[in-house]
């Protein structure tokens, strides 16, 4: 039985639920600590799903802990999972979180639960994650390797790394500029990533994982990557909040076993070469297979260059 609180985020799709719980199942995690948004006015069957997914919960039929942390309205996206998160690490000292959507190995929970006791005291280490996105994203000589990027989907952190998150984004401009610049190290990136940040700041993008992001980048943190994806996003298409694209390369991609016990790495340096490689396979050129991505690719590229 698996002894960390596991943070499970919901909203509308109660299939997605169904499918979480059975295989939460396999771990039997002793403690499950649900975070809901409510439904929102404007979408007629949204309550109904909303109910769906929260009477979900009640086939967990093993030994649990259960903490239901549900909203009666409607709060959004980032202020919805922010606010559950920091509920969670007002109690908890670290916690394992997964999204409706993020379909995780058994040997994810070992992963995160021995790398969470590994380094709880080593301050740089911000986030332990489950995916990895980028082939050949690996160290050849450990089990993982650390990087400047964090990856939400399946993941695990601290209370005293959460403690630095800032929701609003407000380091000044220039303070942001020289933080990503010094993160990025890529000029596509860093006009990309200001575009982002424009928009979660005007509301018009409604997300948590780009202000947490920005604050790992600004403290220095570090994350952990495991060599082999353990996380597999099964919530691509058109109910989904932001990954509508069901066609996206990232979507429903494979998952891999992970071999114990884990080797480790003798220090805490990162590859330079593999974070410039996710930098160029995740930021600049995107995730998208479509017919005529590229096309967009290049039209939005000259737009932040100010070329067009």
């Amino acid at each position: 039985m698996l002894d960390i609180p596991v943070v499970l985020i919901i909203f509308n799709r109660p299939n997605l639920v169904r499918q979480q719980i059975d295989r939460l199942r396999q771990i039997a995690p002793s403690q499950l600590y649900v975070v809901a948004d409510g439904p929102r006015e404007d979408r007629q069957d949204e309550k109904e799903k909303c109910l769906e997914a929260r009477q979900a919960i009640d086939k967990v039929d093993w030994e649990c802990s259960i903490t239901r942390d549900y909203s009666d309205k409607n709060m959004g996206c980032a202020s919805r999972i922010v606010s559950g998160l920091d509920a969670v690490f007002s109690k908890y000292e670290r916690a394992i979180i997964l999204e409706d959507d993020c379909f995780a190995e058994p040997a994810f929970f070992d992963f995160c639960k021995e790398l969470l006791d590994k380094y709880s005291n080593t301050e740089q280490v911000m986030q332990v994650c489950g995916t990895n996105l980028v082939k050949d994203n690996h160290s050849p000589n450990a089990s993982y390797r650390f990087s400047r990027h964090v990856v939400c989907w399946g993941w695990a952190t601290w209370a005293r790394a959460w403690k630095s998150n800032d929701l609003e984004m407000t380091l000044t401009d220039d303070k942001i500029h020289s933080v990503l610049k010094r993160n990025l190290n890529n000029d596509i990136a860093v006009s990309h990533w200001k575009w982002l940040i424009s928009r979660v700041r005007k509301r018009e993008l409604d997300a948590w994982d780009y202000p947490w992001q920005l604050s790992v980048w600004r403290d220095e943190g570090i994350s952990i990557l495991p060599n082999f994806n353990l996380v597999s996003n099964k919530g691509f298409g058109e109910d989904a909040t932001h990954t509508k694209n069901p066609d996206a390369k990232l979507a429903n991609i494979n998952t891999e076993n992970m071999s114990f016990p884990l080797v480790h790495p003798k220090d805490l340096s990162f590859d330079e070469r593999m974070d410039a490689k996710f930098v160029h396979e995740i930021l600049v050129t995107g995730n998208k297979k479509k017919k005529g991505w590229r096309k967009k690719l290049k039209s939005r590229i000259s737009r932040l260059l100010g070329l067009s």
